[in-house]
């Protein structure tokens, strides 16, 4: 009862980044894409502060530079919110990890709650690939339903601004 209990107060009072005022602007493509600019975003858990550069891109470190170290590929990082850093700052995101810690310059296009076909219509519409770019995909469980979905009908976006709305009224 107490688990219950529980869960049902943190879903109650959770909230979403891109339900934020701050966070998340409509998309008929994607239903949201993150705003440029910084995010407070909290939850009983956390209090973090997101930013993302004028193209939507969460702000992630400087790759770390040796004297004379070979130049690393550019990482380009696609997937949901464990990708973006639901919860840490920008320099505790793995691709802010990945820049800092092992020299590798990244671009964190990870988005809470897309899965692979936004992912990659993202990637396809609003980023320029470099020719050696190197493309990192975080995969999660929860994005299945909607590949699955994506793969019966062959269609992601045409989502209209009630969408979005819905989306803030459920928060």
């Amino acid at each position: 009862f107490v688990l219950q209990l529980t869960r049902t107060a943190y879903q109650r009072t959770r909230t979403d980044w891109q339900t934020l005022a701050a966070g998340g602007a409509f998309d008929h493509d994607l239903l949201y894409r993150p705003k440029p600019g910084s995010c407070v975003f909290r939850n009983a858990e956390f209090n973090t502060t997101m930013h993302f550069d004028e193209h939507g891109t969460r702000v992630t470190r400087a790759p770390r530079s040796a004297l004379g170290a070979v130049p690393r590929p550019r990482l380009v990082v696609l997937g949901d919110s464990h990708a973006m850093g639901w919860g840490v700052e920008d320099d505790e995101t793995f691709a802010s990890v990945l820049a800092g810690e092992y020299g590798y310059p990244t671009v964190n296009l990870g988005v809470s709650s897309y899965a692979t076909p936004r992912e990659l219509g993202r990637l396809q519409r609003d980023f320029a690939l470099l020719p050696n770019d190197v493309i990192v995909i975080q995969y999660s469980d929860n994005d299945l339903p909607e590949n699955r979905q994506f793969m019966a009908n062959g269609l992601s976006g045409g989502y209209e601004l009630a969408d979005i709305e819905v989306l803030h009224m459920h928060r």
